[in-house]
């Protein structure tokens, strides 16, 4: 069953910002690669942007160890917005990772996006 409020389906994201970012070593050798800096900003607030002008506010982002430093940037949340922070212990590849995300997207449609993605594309008219 999907949520309805209002008339409209809810769509959340799920921001998959795992990965060792071994091609970028030495670059990832003490920081996570979706936090690298592009233009001066962390690569994972380009992901974020894209999916908050799409109008999705319910996000749950799921990475491997260092899910701490990108809680610590991001932070808790806009105003209008939840996040969810999902750690993968150990990687097992992206299914598994979405699976651990299950629990926070039951009954709705799903945005799954990759935190080093970086497009032109906007999501307005596809969510």
């Amino acid at each position: 069953m999907v949520s309805l409020s209002d008339g409209i389906m809810k769509t959340k994201a799920i921001l998959v910002a795992g990965g060792k970012g071994s091609r970028l070593y030495p670059f990832t050798r003490y920081t996570q690669k979706t936090l690298l800096p592009l233009y001066n900003r962390p690569v994972i607030d380009y992901a974020l942007g894209t999916i908050r002008r799409g109008g999705i506010r319910r996000i749950t982002i799921i990475s491997n160890e260092h899910i701490g430093h990108i809680a610590k940037h991001i932070g808790q949340s806009l105003e209008d917005e939840q996040i969810h922070y999902v750690l993968e212990e150990e990687p097992q590849g992206v299914a598994h990772a979405l699976q651990l995300a299950r629990p926070h997207n039951d009954d709705c449609r799903l945005m799954i996006y990759f935190s080093d993605n970086i497009t032109t594309v906007e999501f307005d008219n596809l969510v």
